[in-house]
């Protein structure tokens, strides 16, 4: 029974970790990386905003991907997520600092108080401090409960000698630190597993500083699993793995002074444990930022572009929709949103390459067109997909209407495509074949029309990426101003059509046709300003 508690300590504490990354998320979602992005314009800048951002976000997983997310949709280089990652690594270390003062065992009033707020309050922020306040208490129960087991066990002969067995063995106790660190994705979960044994009379310093080593390795590795999938993502994860490895095996060189050396600290082993935790991620960061051009060379000298896929930094992905992410709101709508634009890029060629075919009268390109619809309707599926598996209960309203807004978005681009396939190439193949030709007039007209169709899609894309309500409040503007403009052309149009010649009368079908196909997809391209004008 006694184990099973243990057991059941760890997959709370686990579960907490898990809870309080969603309730930070309900709180400051997209604000977070927006915030974190423009605090890194220098080293020092970006290191206190790591510092900054990990005291809110105590989640060492989720930080790893706030940093991999914005090193792949910036440019900013893996240099400067690393001065915000050395950062982060000593803002997280708050939590063990509040378990190492048994915070832990006030465990009641932070689920009393989570509940309330969260299940019976109705504004976002108030529901989002509760879900943070019920995770704590999650993580603080489970402390509670490991600590208890392990006084139950402390006089348990076989355990006694389990733990000397593992004193003796430094390295080992690390090792087995950082997988099992790497394993459940959070450092903080196993140094307060440690700290919980400890208080329980299972463990002393000897155990502690051996654990806090490992699982900062291992978080760091969990890190570089992550970016493993580009370029950059591995450089960063690397520099970060190296530095804390470096210091790591200094401390395992140094342990009988470094142990001697914190014994003399105020405290008692869990508060001296607490201290080495934040102690070595500073000796981490103090020992990088002076030198971080030189590691971040030599880290390019180990994975150069020949070794992996350079080709992807003017490349981009296949996808934008990472499923690693799909669990937090904020970076999987960040995600959907990437990929959104992308589909807009490509509808966008789809269009340019109709008018190239169009001004040439090449079919065989109004074919080609035509066939790349079916990659459009797979975007628009994959999208939706993507978006209908988040989770409406950790959207915070903002969340939920930019979800509606992509959902409602890529709808239209769709509706673009079939537009261009079923209406625009298949008219211009027919005109083609038929041996129709447009006036010089007409197709003045056409040219004007296909500029100012292009320019409201570079503002349509413009405003889903910056949500400038200024310049969707423009666009809904323009719309009625171009619909003036092709009533009077087809009015001019009718005006000057010849009505005894059957030629022309073909031709002007198709000119009206284009333009009314051109008009549609204008109104499609308006509907992203609906969503963010005020």
């Amino acid at each position: 029974m006694i184990l099973l508690n243990i057991i059941g300590g760890v997959a709370l504490i686990l579960f907490g970790v898990r809870f309080l990354g969603k309730g930070l998320d309900r709180l400051f979602g997209h604000k977070l990386i927006n915030w974190l992005h423009q605090m890194t314009s220098h080293r020092l800048k970006a290191f206190g905003a790591g510092i900054a951002i990990s005291v809110v976000v105590p989640s060492s997983t989720t930080l790893a991907l706030v940093a991999l997310k914005l090193l792949h949709s910036t440019h900013l280089s893996f240099q400067r997520m690393l001065a915000v990652l050395l950062g982060t690594n000593i803002g997280i270390t708050i939590t063990v600092q509040l378990l190492a003062i048994r915070i832990y065992e006030y465990f009641p009033i932070f689920l009393i108080l989570g509940l309330i707020a969260f299940q019976f309050l109705k504004r976002n922020i108030f529901r989002g401090i509760g879900q943070c306040s019920l995770a704590l208490g999650f993580i603080f129960l489970a402390m509670n409960l490991i600590s208890e087991a392990a006084a139950s066990m402390s006089g348990n002969e076989e355990m006694i000698l389990l733990i000397e067995l593992l004193y003796g063995h430094p390295l080992a106790l690390i090792l087995i630190s950082a997988v099992l660190t790497i394993m459940i994705q959070s450092s903080t979960a196993i140094v307060g597993i440690g700290l919980a044994l400890a208080d329980g009379g299972l463990g002393s310093l000897d155990l502690l500083i051996p654990i806090i080593i490992g699982s900062n390795i291992g978080i760091a590795g969990t890190a570089l699993v992550a970016g493993y999938g580009s370029l950059e993502g591995r450089r960063l994860g690397t520099s970060n793995l190296l530095l804390k490895t470096a210091v790591g095996l200094l401390c395992l060189l140094a342990l009988p002074a470094i142990l001697e050396f914190m014994q003399q600290t105020p405290g008692d082993d869990i508060r001296q444990g607490a201290n080495f935790h934040t102690l070595f991620n500073i000796i981490v960061a103090v020992t990088a930022l002076p030198v971080l051009d030189y590691i971040c060379s030599f880290t390019r000298f180990l994975i150069s572009p020949d070794q992996g896929d350079g080709v992807a930094l003017s490349k981009p992905p296949a996808t934008y929709l990472n499923e690693d992410a799909i669990d937090s709101p904020a970076l999987g709508l960040i995600n959907a949103t990437r990929e959104t634009l992308l589909m807009a890029d490509e509808v966008k060629n789809m269009l340019m390459n109709f008018w190239r075919a169009h001004e040439g009268d090449n079919p065989a390109m109004a074919r080609q067109v035509q066939r790349y619809d079916d990659r459009i309707d797979t975007m628009n599926n994959e999208i939706k997909e993507y978006l209908s598996r988040m989770s409406e209960e950790e959207m915070s309203p903002q969340d939920t209407k930019l979800q509606f807004t992509l959902f409602h978005f890529i709808s239209e681009l769709e509706a673009i495509g079939d537009v261009i396939d079923k209406n625009l190439c298949h008219q211009l193949i027919k005109e083609i074949e038929q041996g129709l030709f447009l006036t010089g007039k007409e197709q003045q007209y056409l040219n004007e029309l296909y500029r100012q169709v292009i320019d409201r899609f570079e503002m349509a894309i413009s405003i889903l990426a910056s949500r400038d309500a200024e310049l969707a409040a423009k666009m809904l503007a323009e719309k009625e101003q171009l619909n003036e403009w092709c009533r009077a052309v087809q009015k001019d149009h009718y005006e000057n059509l010849d009505i005894q010649d059957v030629v022309s009368l073909e031709s002007s079908s198709y000119f009206i046709d284009t333009m009314n196909s051109l008009r549609r997809i204008s109104s499609h391209l308006t509907s992203i300003a609906y969503s963010f004008a005020r």
